[in-house]
């Protein structure tokens, strides 16, 4: 089932003015997306999570359906909030699954030279608990720092959006998407180490 974005806009304009009809009209032109996403990210991290794509677009659902009101813009605002919705309910899951199995020794595994060359993708690779929680503790930095190039890395890393995708969905170019990931890949390079001596703290 397809629908434009102006008339996905329009219904979130109309929801966030605090029409909840909107909502149900909404919900079924951009289920699908959301389903598909959600089942790429958790096939990459099966190991960590056993949280189905169903049940994770329900529970985002139910969150941004409590959110206050917001005065959306435009589709690409909605799947850039679902998008990060989506991706604490994984760290969630992973921080209260190592909470159980901690003491396993495992570390946030660095992202490597290949990945920044764009010839590997860090997230094909399954991740463990504490990389699942590494990589939130990393990106909540570069977050603070630069909120667009986190948003670039999970879009592109994280959910599988192409460039083109993901300069869309950001309303930038193809060569900002790029360079901004290539920044943010650098980060969280960097910052992976640190990640991972924390990760190793008592503090979850």
């Amino acid at each position: 089932m397809t629908r434009s974005g102006h008339d996905i806009t329009e219904l979130l304009v109309r929801w966030g003015e605090g029409d909840g009809r909107a909502l149900d009209e909404l919900v079924p032109f951009v289920y699908d997306e959301l389903r598909r996403r959600a089942g790429q990210q958790l096939r990459r991290e099966r190991p960590v999570h056993d949280v189905g794509p169903t049940s994770l677009v329900h529970l985002a659902y139910m969150q941004i359906r409590d959110f206050p009101h917001i005065p959306w813009k435009n589709r690409t605002q909605f799947f850039c909030v679902a998008t990060n919705v989506m991706w604490h309910i994984l760290v969630d899951y992973a921080r209260k699954n190592r909470a159980v199995k901690r003491g396993g020794g495992q570390h946030p595994s660095p992202i490597g030279e290949d990945a920044e060359a764009g010839e590997v993708n860090p997230a094909d690779r399954k991740p463990s608990l504490d990389d699942v929680v590494g990589m939130d503790i990393a990106l909540s930095k570069l977050r603070e720092l630069d909120e667009r190039q986190s948003m670039v890395f999970v879009l592109r890393t994280g959910w599988g959006f192409s460039i083109k995708e993901t300069g869309e969905l950001l309303d930038i170019s193809t060569a900002t998407v790029e360079r901004e990931h290539r920044v943010a890949l650098a980060f969280l390079k960097r910052e992976l180490g640190t990640a991972a001596r924390e990760c190793s703290g008592d503090d979850l």
